[in-house]
């Protein structure tokens, strides 16, 4: 199984950095409801695409203000509208898109820079890396128990163990602050006993392993930029 290089790992992190500056305006939300919906509940959120089956509805730069959005939907009585992130119009995960986003306080120095579509791709399918990343355990089950998060509103995944239990889980993010952050999300939706776990390499680690492994190329990095 491949393994993340220290090399590798630095290039990571650096294009980590570095990609909520470049493409601050390159990502941004929308809503999909379903063809049922009234348009006139959703004018108000131009533009507004038709698909075979739904609608997809806005183009937010700011993921607060797209839940604001869909919990003025939801009130006025449309099914659950789904959110969905856009990066240069080409269909990301919402986790995906807040690594992108994810220097915050960057985004506002709106740095022009042209890439080619082959250098966004490259840069898009490094930020998508999984190997190394922090998700919240939602439960372990002797047996398939997906029902038990029937009424979660986001996807998550069903991993098994090397003991054959079900592992069910949310999100991979790559520093342990944002995983904190879905912690926190994950239990306002009433789920208890969840707990952040780590992986690398596709195996799960120890969490004080991962957290120095995290603080490791952080140091890498910055001993790159003196």
């Amino acid at each position: 199984m491949k393994t993340l290089t220290i090399k590798s790992a630095i290039l990571f992190i650096i294009l980590n950095l570095f990609t909520a500056v470049m493409f601050a305006n390159g990502v941004h939300f929308s809503l999909k409801v379903t063809k049922n919906t009234n348009r006139v509940m959703i004018a108000k959120y131009a533009p507004i695409n038709v698909e075979e089956e739904h609608y997809i509805v806005g183009n937010f730069e700011n993921y607060l203000l797209v839940m604001k959005a869909s919990v003025e939907l939801k009130k006025k009585g449309v099914d659950s509208p789904e959110i969905l992130a856009f990066f240069h119009s080409k269909p990301i995960s919402i986790d995906d898109a807040f690594v992108l986003l994810d220097d915050r306080m960057e985004q506002d120095k709106r740095i022009s820079h042209s890439l080619s579509s082959e250098e966004m791709d490259r840069m898009l399918a490094n930020v998508q890396n999984h190997e190394f990343f922090f998700t919240i355990q939602m439960g372990v089950y002797n047996e398939k128990n997906a029902n038990a998060f029937f009424n979660f509103p986001k996807s998550y995944d069903e991993r098994i163990t090397s003991k054959g239990f079900y592992r069910y889980t949310y999100g991979e993010f790559k520093t342990l602050q944002d995983a904190k952050d879905a912690l926190r999300m994950v239990k306002e939706y009433g789920l208890e006993n969840v707990i952040i776990i780590a992986y690398d390499d596709m195996a799960r680690i120890p969490l004080a392993r991962a957290i120095e492994k995290q603080q490791r190329m952080l140091d890498d990095v910055l001993a790159i930029e003196k």
